[in-house]
């Protein structure tokens, strides 16, 4: 029975078994990744009747920055996780250790030392600003509450840092599957910690503590599996820092932190513009509209999302024929499942959001056509994205990403002010078409071009 479950997931040593294994481990990853995605989801939004209820307006409200400031941890790592991963499944590929070893070590030391200058960042703005300020609070209890949820947000947000390390190798040796069955387990733990903490009457501190530290075991759990049992030659030794590798790994990572920020700009800044346009009154459909349309990029994203590495490590093997036929087929899919689920999302949304917000925030159809078209661009840029993660072709992305963010800053303000709120939808998904899927897919392609004459003048 072992025997034949561990033949299934590393398959017959030849191309096609390996294209088969790449195949059915990315697709157990996205599967459990949506588990993981709609409980995570369902712990939020458990969590959020809860605590309002629980902490009251005031300290509500600094609950939901803190946990905001926690999300942005991915940002602070200066993109040397999404390096690792490269790294990592490049070396899987190639069949060495040592690379993997000197990888793993760098990037752990590397965060180590962010995390290090991180904490002494914070240590000196903390007791130089006045927090209950900083959160314009007044009541008693909320200004008591306001310094020590910094200092327990603080210690959390720089542990994630080189606990994001497991993961990682577990992603590039595409075993994503089971840190998202830690992660599972991690946020149910998360809910159940909340609501003991909400029971015994604790403090915002100990409520942050409990909900944001618990969710963090998943990393604790796979960070054991990796390096004390199932790839204990992977541990962190300072033996194995390499100066070159740590090199690469900024370098790369740097362009990838770019691409980050960039997309950050592109997708989260269309609130922003539309309140001051339109006003707030037009922030809620807005709002709502897009929220619901953001999950069908969302869930292409996390089905995607497994290609990333398993991209790198076919080409470490020169498999460029399984490469070029994988992005195909998931241009395809994306293409088809979002159209699909958008169209049914434009008849439905109305009624969803008359029944969920109220009937002032039913959208208008231009702004469900202007989402519909966005969201079937994004899902294909996000396709065209993986790709070119995954083969590191990050010079072009990296000028290209930041001029889309800013070509969609300048277009939300002109189309918006043209044709009214759905030209901000608009200017997302044109932007998108232009640069993600014009000059981004079209470099990507040529480079797959090349690297196949590459191939083939090898043989």
């Amino acid at each position: 029975m072992m025997r034949s479950i561990k033949s299934f997931f590393r398959g017959q040593d030849t191309p096609d078994g390996r294209g088969q294994r790449r195949i059915r481990r990315a697709s157990l990853t996205g599967i459990i990744g949506l588990m993981s995605l709609s409980i995570k989801m369902g712990a939020g939004l458990i969590s959020i009747p809860l605590t309002a209820r629980y902490l009251g307006t005031e300290r509500f409200g600094m609950w939901l920055i803190l946990s905001t400031f926690l999300g942005m941890v991915g940002v602070a790592d200066l993109g040397l996780s999404n390096s690792l991963t490269n790294a990592l499944a490049t070396a899987d590929g190639q069949e060495d250790k040592k690379q993997a070893r000197e990888a793993v070590s760098s990037a752990y030391f590397l965060m180590v030392g962010i995390a290090g200058v991180v904490t002494i960042l914070l240590l000196i703005a903390y007791p130089l600003l006045s927090w209950e300020q900083v959160f314009n609070v007044s009541s008693l209890q909320a200004r008591a509450d306001a310094g020590p949820a910094i200092l327990v947000t603080m210690f959390l947000f720089v542990l994630r840092l080189p606990l994001s390390i497991p993961r990682r190798v577990c992603e590039a040796y595409q075993e994503g599957f089971l840190f998202q069955l830690c992660s599972i387990l991690s946020n149910l733990l998360s809910l159940f910690a909340l609501l003991v903490a909400i029971q015994f009457h604790a403090s915002l501190p100990l409520l942050v503590g409990a909900f944001f530290g618990t969710q963090m075991l998943g990393d604790v759990f796979v960070g054991f599996q990796q390096f004390g049992w199932r790839r204990r030659w992977l541990q962190p030794k300072l033996s194995n820092f390499s100066w070159l590798r740590a090199k690469w790994l900024l370098k790369t990572g740097s362009q990838l932190w770019i691409a980050q920020i960039s997309a950050i700009i592109l997708f989260q800044t269309d609130l922003f513009i539309v309140t001051q346009l339109f006003g707030a009154k037009e922030v809620a459909s807005y709002g709502v509209t897009l929220k619901l349309f953001s999950f069908i990029g969302m869930i292409a994203l996390t089905l995607l999302y497994p290609l990333w590495p398993a991209y790198s490590e076919a080409l470490a093997r020169k498999d460029i024929h399984w490469i070029v036929q994988t992005f195909k087929k998931s241009i395809l899919l994306c293409s088809i499942g979002s159209i699909t689920v958008a169209i049914l999302l434009f008849t439905v949304c109305p009624i969803i959001v008359g029944s969920w917000v109220g009937q002032d925030a039913i959208p208008e159809q231009s702004l469900l056509l202007a989402m519909l078209f966005t969201t079937v661009i994004t899902t294909v840029a996000h396709s065209v994205g993986i790709l070119i993660n995954g083969l590191g072709i990050l010079s072009v992305a990296t000028v290209a990403g930041p001029i889309q963010a800013i070509t969609n800053l300048v277009l939300s303000v002109v189309l918006g002010n043209f044709i009214g709120v759905s030209g901000v939808a608009w200017a997302t998904g044109i932007s998108l078409l232009m640069f993600s899927l014009g000059i981004m897919g079209t470099d990507a392609i040529k480079k797959l071009k090349l690297f196949q004459q590459e191939f083939k003048n090898t043989i």
